[in-house]
Order: structure tokens, then C-alpha cells, then sequence
């Protein structure tokens, strides 16, 4: 396990794709003071409706179904 200071994490600004719902950030609950940790960790991951979705989705991003599935 890596310990990284909260303060020291890094992530993107993450941008809408056409056909998914957005990311999948946008979708998580967390305490404010944490926000810089979600963000990383769901970093480059998209929530979409279903595997069909996924299929039109021409990206190098994670999917994640609103059932869970991750694609």
C-alpha cells in the first residue's frame, strides 16, 4: 500500500463525453474535505446507462453501468 498526503494528489478536470451521463465523480457523495482524493480515484471513469451505451463510446476512458458493471 502507497500512503499519499491528501494535499499531494493529482487529478483532471474531466471533461463531458457524448453518450455518457458524465463523470463518475459527479455521481459519488464524499465529504468536501476529500474531494481532491475522489476525484483522483474516479479519475478517467464515466457512468453510462447500460453495456449497449459502451458500445458507441469510441473513448479511452473506464465505464461504469448503472448497475455496477465495468466496462
Amino acid at each position: 500500500m502507497t500512503i499519499i498526503p491528501k494535499d499531494s494528489v493529482v487529478y483532471r478536470d474531466q471533461r463531458h463525453i457524448e453518450g455518457t451521463l458524465g463523470p463518475l465523480v459527479n455521481f459519488v457523495k464524499y465529504p468536501s474535505h476529500l474531494e481532491p482524493v475522489f476525484k483522483s480515484i474516479f479519475d478517467n471513469t464515466y457512468l453510462i446507462r447500460d453495456i449497449e451505451d459502451a458500445k458507441k463510446i469510441n473513448e479511452r476512458v473506464r465505464l461504469v453501468t448503472l448497475k455496477g458493471d465495468l466496462v
